[in-house]
């Protein structure tokens, strides 16, 4: 048994697709039971045993079927070669490419002359067609041809001038190609961006803008960690693409790195909220206001402010 590749085409094949539900299967079979030549025993009690070893021997019936219909279609050819019956599935090394193929043990049908071996056909040469001016060229009024280049040039197109055959000033590879015959220039249509260079640091490397506010962020001094980073890639000798980024992450390592962190506006204290604000309501809204009043501190209101708001609210004491 071989490892082998089936083809998506394999199953929309109308051809395939013909079959019984067992000359399938055993059509995928031969595909691992053949040699790399497609060449093996058309054996059924072979077959079965290599490829369904968990099946008895009733399955031997439907095998045989199943290979007289894969004969009958041409997917496999049956003969035999010393007295042993053999089985070739045709185009086989066309759908599997074998980089160390084995030693094969039989030979195939073409190699015996049983079947003569089929022609190479050189697509080029059967998609060309060979026109003679005298006769199969009606009418060659419609074209143009340019002698600089030996384009054919329709004199319809209003987008080239075909009697334009100066050189393009811009030619540096000196291929005289006339600007005005319609030459197309290739583009790039990469989708990837080109590569930078990777360089190695140079003494006068200065952090930019964007990177001395990342280190001040941090509350480093950026002339400083830029000597100690200059210092560091040089004794390396390491190289980059982008220098500026690489600043910004030696900063985010430095061990004296210290990240600002946002100041969180600490609740005001007991005494404060009786003093500006229980104190200056009804009893009977002590209780209330304090949740209120707790409520507007979390989304970033003032104490004076909210603590004034909830007493407009709920009507200052006399």
């Amino acid at each position: 048994m071989r490892i082998r590749t089936i083809r998506p085409e394999f199953y929309e094949s109308e051809h395939i697709g013909s079959l019984t539900w067992d000359a399938r299967y055993v059509f995928e079979c031969l595909w691992s039971y053949v040699q790399d030549n497609g060449v093996n025993l058309a054996n059924p009690k072979l077959i079965r045993g290599t490829c369904m070893p968990y099946d008895s021997d009733r399955c031997l019936k439907r095998i045989e079927r199943a290979l007289d219909q894969l004969e009958t279609i041409g997917s496999i050819i049956r003969y035999e070669h010393q007295g042993k019956k053999l089985l070739w599935i045709p185009n086989f090394t066309e759908y599997q490419k074998i980089k160390n193929p084995g030693v094969c043990r039989f030979p195939t049908p073409i190699e015996l002359g049983i079947i003569p071996e089929p022609h190479s056909h050189d697509e080029n040469v059967e998609n060309t067609t060979i026109l003679d001016d005298a006769t199969d060229v009606e009418d060659d009024s419609t074209l143009l041809e340019v002698e600089s280049t030996d384009t054919l040039v329709d004199p319809t197109d209003t987008t080239v001038d075909p009697t334009d055959n100066e050189v393009d000033p811009t030619d540096t590879m000196g291929t005289g190609v006339g600007v005005g015959v319609g030459v197309i220039k290739k583009e790039n249509t990469s989708c990837f961006p080109k590569k930078k260079r990777k360089t190695r640091i140079r003494p006068t490397f200065t952090p930019d803008q964007r990177s001395i506010d990342h280190a001040r962020a941090l509350h480093l001094d950026p002339q400083r960690e830029r000597d100690k980073f200059i210092n560091h890639w040089q004794a390396t000798g390491g190289k980059a693409d982008d220098w500026q980024a690489m600043y910004r992450g030696w900063c985010d390592n430095s061990p004296d790195a210290r990240p600002s962190k946002p100041s969180t506006p600490q609740p005001p204290s007991e005494a404060w909220i009786s003093r500006n604000l229980i104190e200056r309501i009804p009893p009977e809204h002590a209780f209330d206001a304090r949740r209120q009043f707790m409520t507007l501190i979390s989304q970033g209101t003032p104490k004076e402010q909210a603590a004034q708001t909830i007493i407009n609210e709920n009507g200052a004491t006399p």
